[in-house]
């Protein structure tokens, strides 16, 4: 992150005039509300935000991990599942 957009994002979280639920709200809407968490903490600027927000990102965060887990291991688990009827001589259909 630049040194100017950081000092900037930073002034605007000390200001306490964020309305958090706007953020989520958008955010989530938009699919980057676990991006949003990483940014924020990769920037180590979570202190600034309220503790139950910071709770609640952690905690869908949490959930969007074991969800991309389970995902993998689906898609893998179909892929060995399709090549085992491929050598066997059947499609999957």
């Amino acid at each position: 992150m630049e040194a100017k957009n950081r000092k900037e994002i930073e002034r605007e979280l000390k200001s306490g005039n964020i309305d958090w639920d706007a953020v989520v709200k958008v955010s989530t809407a938009q699919y980057v509300f676990p991006a949003l968490y990483c940014n924020l903490n990769r920037a180590a600027f979570l202190h600034y935000l309220p503790e139950e927000l910071v709770n609640y990102m952690i905690h869908k965060s949490m959930l969007n991990r074991e969800h991309r887990k389970w995902l993998i291991l689906r898609t893998t688990y179909n892929d060995l599942h399709k090549e085992k009827l491929v050598q066997l001589g059947f499609k999957k259909t």
